[in-house]
């Protein structure tokens, strides 16, 4: 059975209201969740070794809790509206944080026990490459006589990759003097290599 968009939102409302469990909730609606989990694998026919279509589904199946909970009739669109662009970002999201890995095979040949370490994250040094660079960005800046909260503020955006404007501001320095300082860094660093 499908339900009808003014049934459905009565429905989320009931449930809002604490009027429905959300089992029968669920049950109403699980056409719909299924259907917009195999939509997503249909449109997106992906090879993703290290995610399992199971958990994917579960990453449907939460966002269609959030969408229940977070869903407001006064916003005039339908709750399979929702719901679908909650599930499709939520599934999009796990989806591509696991694109870029590998399944992980278990060639114990020494030769290959670096590349392993490498591949499960399992590396002792990478905190400490990580400040030796910026430790060195530093260098490049201040030898390029940066001012000392540029200095700052690139060094924050580096690190946490939070947009320059944004880390700039809070050091009262403009987004286009922090964008050719940036600029700046980038020439010396091409130029050393």
């Amino acid at each position: 059975m499908t339900l009808t968009k003014s049934e459905g939102d009565q429905w989320i409302i009931k449930y809002q209201q604490g009027e429905l469990e959300f089992d029968e909730l669920f049950k109403k609606f699980e056409k719909l969740i299924h259907d917009c989990f195999w939509r997503f694998l249909k449109k997106h026919q992906w090879e993703c070794p290290t995610l399992e279509s199971e958990d994917l589904k579960s990453v449907c199946y939460l966002a269609f809790y959030k969408s229940a909970k977070g869903f407001d009739i006064r916003k005039g669109y339908a709750f399979s509206t929702y719901f679908y662009k909650t599930a499709y970002f939520s599934m999009l999201h796990e989806y591509q944080k696991h694109l870029g890995e590998r399944a992980l095979s278990l060639d114990w040949k020494e030769e290959k026990k670096d590349g392993l370490l490498k591949f499960i994250g399992v590396d002792g040094f990478i905190e400490s490459r990580r400040l030796e660079w910026l430790e060195y960005m530093k260098e490049v800046m201040e030898r390029k006589k940066f001012e000392p909260n540029m200095v700052e503020a690139i060094l924050i955006h580096l690190e946490t990759r939070e947009p320059l404007y944004k880390v700039a501001s809070r050091y009262g320095i403009y987004q286009v003097k922090a964008s050719r300082y940036l600029m700046k860094l980038k020439k010396e660093l091409r130029a050393e290599v």
